[in-house]
């Protein structure tokens, strides 16, 4: 029984709360403008609803069976009769797709270009006319206040080329569009001196003059406004090319919405171990999908060139450079080219740091030095930078020869071939003269030989003839050896007329020979004597 008691009464406090809050609903949607079919109205009265529903979340359909049909009535009640829509979210979308505002923004800047009145009031009714069209495009534009402070300015020039006069001098220095209509009704029927009748035409062609000016310069520039200036759009833009201030052009610009963001990356050639570099200059450039731009600071990217840098196709040539230098990146970072055991110095840290071949130095709130310059900040952090790519394939590019290299090289052959000149005369030299000494002792050899062959012969020949001589004595042929044993003779110096040889003893002992087993003595030192006289 206890349990009934509760949900019955836990149904009736949600019922009495629905009642609430349908009461409520009612209370907060009777408030509400109700829509006929105005396009100037559309939005606030979608986004007033729009509200209901979020506060009253859950209720969505309650609230829009309220709004169907107590707050649209009209022209957008019969539009949507037609076709019942069953949800506000779709009620909302047909609503906006059906009462589009009469005049876009292009429209409306063309009847201010062309105002023509010849009345005062004329130009207060014409002024009206055209708030109320740009009331009615700002609720559907996204850019509602851009654009209605875009023509309500083109409004503000247009009025002070057509008034004259005191109306003039007054408004001359006012630039809100509802302070000059408040002086406007004040002059009201005073037409006479405070109106270009005359010459209202003229300066209407003037304006229009001067806008097809510069419509066509930005015709031609087409490329630059690209996307980001709609053409309904432009009209307010170039108008606004021609308002000046005081002294100052006013250029109305657009920013937009939609950013790329991508890395900033500087290609520099670096020497490698053979002092080689890459004949290219510095150069900025950013990554955009597939295409690489030279990256120039405050262009939009469809300004931006295409990079044709060597590096990006693979077509570079190399040069010598040992050249070591300090080229500065920004104010807190540097590169160093070419270093050989270089001392910096620097206050950053305590370390000593040594640098050789190539080297990037980001620092921060300290100083360092090297090569005689000074660099300093005092930023309290920094993003670092890198040396990139470093780990990717190496490309082979061809050398480059210089004018320098051709000098230095052709230089250096010519010291070579003087120094093969020379030594190619001195080897000719070398072998001339050699040859000449060879000949020279090869004649003195002979020379020699033969002298000690005909002084040899002709001691054999004296010895020979005096065998035959009075005394008698014993003739030796040694082709024909003697088998018979012959006398000894003695004294045989004495005989031959041979003078002493000296170191050599008169009586030394003859040596017998055996021939054919057959002992005969014969003087076995005769050759011996022979020779030793012939020395």
């Amino acid at each position: 029984m206890e349990q009934c008691v509760a949900i019955l009464t836990q149904i009736l406090a949600r019922q009495a709360d629905n009642e609430n809050q349908g009461v409520t609903i009612q209370k907060r949607i009777h408030n509400i403008v109700p829509f006929r079919g105005e396009p100037g109205t559309l939005v606030s009265f979608t986004g007033t609803i729009d509200g209901v529903v979020s506060e009253f979340g859950g209720r969505e359909n309650e609230v829009y069976n309220i709004v169907y049909n107590e707050k649209i009535t009209g022209a957008a009640k019969d539009f949507l009769a037609a076709d019942f829509p069953v949800s506000w979210e779709l009620c909302k979308q047909r609503l906006r797709s059906h009462f589009r505002p009469a005049k876009e923004w292009a429209v409306i800047s063309k009847e201010i270009a062309n105002i023509k009145v010849f009345t005062l009031s004329q130009l207060v009714d014409k002024i009206q006319g055209i708030v109320n069209n740009v009331t009615e495009c700002a609720a559907f534009s996204a850019e509602s206040v851009e654009m209605a402070n875009c023509l309500n300015s083109m409004l503000v020039v247009r009025i002070k080329e057509l008034v004259a006069g005191s109306l003039a001098r007054e408004i001359s220095d006012l630039y809100s569009l509802e302070s000059i209509r408040a002086v406007l009704y004040k002059y009201i029927g005073y037409d006479a001196c405070n109106l270009k009748k005359d010459r209202t035409s003229q300066n209407n062609y003037q304006h229009t003059h001067r806008q097809e000016k510069v419509n066509r310069f930005y015709n031609q520039r087409t490329d630059i406004v690209g996307g980001n200036i709609r053409r309904n759009d432009r009209q307010c833009y170039e108008n606004q090319f021609g308002r000046r201030h005081n002294k100052f052009i006013v250029i109305a610009i657009k920013i937009p919405k939609n950013y790329i963001t991508t890395d900033v990356k500087l290609i520099t050639p670096l020497p490698n171990e053979e002092n080689l570099e890459i004949n290219s200059e510095d150069e900025l450039i950013v990554e955009v999908r597939n295409d690489t731009f030279v990256y120039q600071p405050q262009l939009m990217l469809n300004e931006l060139k295409l990079s044709k840098n060597c590096v990006l196709d693979k077509s570079c040539k190399l040069i010598f450079n040992n050249v070591t230098k300090v080229q500065i990146i920004d104010d807190e970072s540097i590169i160093v080219k070419n270093a050989r055991e270089m001392k910096l110095e620097q206050n950053c840290d305590n370390r000593n740091i040594t640098l050789n071949k190539n080297n990037l130095l980001n620092f921060y709130n300290c100083e360092i030095k090297i090569l005689r310059q000074t660099f300093y900040n005092n930023k309290q952090m920094i993003k670092e930078k890198y040396f990139f790519p470093q780990n990717q394939v190496n490309y082979s590019f061809e050398k480059m020869i210089t004018f320098e290299e051709i000098v230095s090289g052709t230089i250096g052959n010519l010291k070579e071939i003087k120094e093969l000149k020379f030594h190619k005369e001195l080897s000719r030299y070398m072998y001339g003269s050699f040859l000449v000494i060879l000949m020279i002792i090869i004649i003195i050899v002979l020379v020699f030989i033969t002298r000690c062959r005909v002084k040899k012969a002709y001691v054999i020949q004296k010895i020979q003839e005096n065998f035959h001589s009075k005394r008698g004595g014993v003739t030796y042929n040694p082709n024909e050896p003697d088998t018979h044993l012959h006398r000894p003779i003695n004294n045989i110096a004495e005989q031959a007329n041979i003078p002493d040889i000296p170191g050599k003893s008169q009586q030394s002992p003859l040596t017998p020979i055996t021939v054919n087993n057959t002992k005969s003595t014969v003087f076995a030192n005769l050759a011996e004597i022979a020779n030793n006289y012939s020395v």
